[in-house]
């Protein structure tokens, strides 16, 4: 399936979330600018690709058959991925900073970092103070442990404890996180 049909496909299954949502066409027609003679063609499509009836049509609206709910429920799962995506997108537009602690051994590749995180700036502050997410070798007694999650590192023969602390849990921080954690393990 090329990337056309199934935009199209996609378009008319978020029909078909709302009809069975609203109840009914005519309704779901006036809310998203469509007519409803087209929005029921757009569904018996739908149905026609799918092989199987989704929606039982009643003078009084429609109701899903069981196919047309399960449709239903993994099309909400779709729109709250597209959910994630809208945010990711809208972050990319206003620039985020995170303060980091690392320690002196650690090099940070920041141009590869960039790259795949163009909207986080990172701060790297000297002192393990003030920090959003932090580096340690030896784990720090003065954050509460929920605050610290600790890693094993094996590289050849040498074996790596270290302790991140994170004293912000934005989704930020977790993308720097996880971006370190790939490094240590690459």
């Amino acid at each position: 399936m090329n990337v056309k049909r199934k935009a199209l496909l996609i378009r008319n299954l978020l029909y078909l979330e709302d009809v069975i949502k609203n109840g009914s066409f005519t309704k779901t027609s006036s809310l998203n600018g469509i007519k409803a003679s087209n929005l029921s063609q757009l569904i018996k499509q739908l149905e026609t690709e799918i092989g199987y009836p989704l929606l039982v049509r009643h003078h009084t609206g429609v109701i899903p058959t069981s196919l047309g709910q399960r449709i239903c429920t993994l099309v909400e799962q779709l729109k709250n991925e597209l959910s994630i995506i809208e945010n990711i997108r809208k972050n990319v537009r206003k620039k985020s900073s995170v303060c980091l602690y690392l320690p002196p051994f650690f090099e940070l590749p920041k141009k590869l970092f960039q790259e795949l995180y163009p909207f986080i700036e990172l701060k790297i502050v000297q002192t393990p103070e003030n920090f959003d997410l932090g580096i340690f070798t030896q784990e720090p007694t003065s954050l509460p442990k929920e605050h610290i999650i600790a890693y094993t590192f094996k590289r050849g023969l040498l074996t790596q404890n270290l302790w991140f602390a994170k004293v912000n849990d934005s989704q930020e921080v977790n993308l720097v996180m996880e971006f370190l954690i790939a490094q240590l393990f690459s």
